[in-house]
């Protein structure tokens, strides 16, 4: 029989293996990897009411766009030690960052959550993240997005936050994250209470339109002039249009959920091309003007509105968020025709064209205008409204 000293040691270490900690009494560290897709806005939020919190002064809507995302992992060690992050191979700069602002987030719920508990396991936390991307970094396509919605979901299912604490950290990062943390057609309401806890995402199914594909076409793979926050903020001070725009905004995204709803293709895409030219207009209204197109973004605008009139209807929708690359909406009956003509009416880079080939199954003509001064560096092509996955918890 065991003595009740030996019981008693059995009983402790039985509660640490229940607690996750060590024999030392240490937690464990936990690590997380999911993979989270990019969202494009459809109707763009532009200008925050509160910039700590990133709360929006406009409802805004958008798709998830499942073949770019972050690919993000997480681990949380229960230590006194410096946090780390990691994005595509390039060590960040955490102090004073939005990443400090998250894990501090993190770190006061848990010293509120503990307080009642045993001082000999005070809350010291470590946060280590890296990830990477396969899209672009910070040349308008949502890459922090999808970054800090990943960080959010990996820190939900570490700590077991709610849905609600889980969307506060992902906007916490970045404002857009917040919807890319549900899949499918993601409206994030502005919120109308002191506290923000209405600011929230809802999201439709993500099976409600299976044939809905985009396109999205690569005119500058580099660093935009303007971030996103700078941009914003400045417009806030000195554009004189978007108070109007601020008005419309429920208006336009409650027509595009209709149409979406209805599988109205033609209605949704004229809703969707004349936000995103009354939100270029707001940003060249800007002082000084924001102009996140360049030459070849209105090109493809031009050429877009070409071929809907060649079809006799709108089949195909453009989109711009602050950059200028072009995200393409049609359904997947439109992808090949589109292609067969915008590659004889754009310079496609040889990586390019390889794409687009691969996207039609067949080899492109010769009359293909591509060459030194590609105006298409990249063509990917995509279903729409996947969401958050999980790729591994230990």
């Amino acid at each position: 029989m065991n003595s009740p000293g030996c019981q008693q040691a059995n009983c402790s270490e039985t509660l640490k293996e229940g607690m996750g900690l060590t024999p030392e009494g240490r937690r464990e560290s936990r690590v997380c990897t999911v993979r989270v897709p990019i969202n494009i806005a459809l109707v763009k939020y532009w200008g925050k009411r509160d910039q700590t919190q990133n709360i929006p002064l406009n409802d805004s809507l958008s798709l998830t766009i499942n073949s770019l995302h972050a690919r993000t992992t997480l681990r949380v060690n229960y230590e006194i030690g410096t946090d780390s992050v990691k994005i595509n191979g390039k060590s960040q700069t955490v102090t004073g960052s939005r990443y400090q602002r998250v894990f501090e987030e993190v770190r006061r719920w848990e010293r509120k959550r503990k307080a009642g508990e045993v001082a000999e396991h005070p809350v010291s936390i470590q946060f280590e993240i890296t990830s990477e991307t396969n899209f672009p970094v910070s040349a308008g396509l949502a890459s922090s997005a999808a970054g800090f919605a990943a960080i959010a979901e990996c820190l939900q299912k570490i700590f077991g936050f709610t849905d609600s604490q889980k969307s506060q950290l992902a906007r916490l990062g970045s404002g857009s994250a917040i919807r890319s943390i549900f899949g499918g057609l993601v409206r994030w309401r502005r919120g109308t209470q002191p506290n923000y806890e209405d600011s929230i995402a809802e999201s439709f199914p993500s099976t409600h339109w299976p044939s809905l594909r985009a396109l999205i076409l690569v005119v500058d793979e580099g660093r935009k002039e303007y971030s996103s926050t700078d941009g914003m903020q400045r417009t806030v001070e000195t554009s004189t249009l978007l108070e109007r725009r601020i008005e419309c905004c429920d208006v336009n995204i409650d027509k595009i959920c209709a149409a979406f709803s209805n599988r109205d293709f033609s209605a949704m895409a004229d809703m969707i091309m004349r936000d995103s030219n009354n939100f270029h207009a707001v940003c060249m209204d800007t002082s000084p003007p924001l102009m996140y197109l360049n030459d070849v973004s209105r090109t493809i605008i031009r050429l877009v509105h070409v071929y809907n009139e060649k079809n006799g209807s709108t089949v195909i929708a453009y989109t711009f968020d602050a950059g200028p690359n072009a995200t393409l909406y049609l359904e997947e009956d439109t992808v090949q025709d589109f292609l067969d003509f915008a590659t004889k009416q754009l310079r496609f880079a040889e990586s390019a064209q390889t794409e687009v080939e691969e996207i039609l199954g067949h080899k492109l003509d010769e009359s293909v205008n591509n060459g030194a001064l590609a105006q298409i560096l990249q063509v990917i092509y995509s279903q729409v409204g996947g969401g958050p996955q999980l790729l591994s918890l230990h």
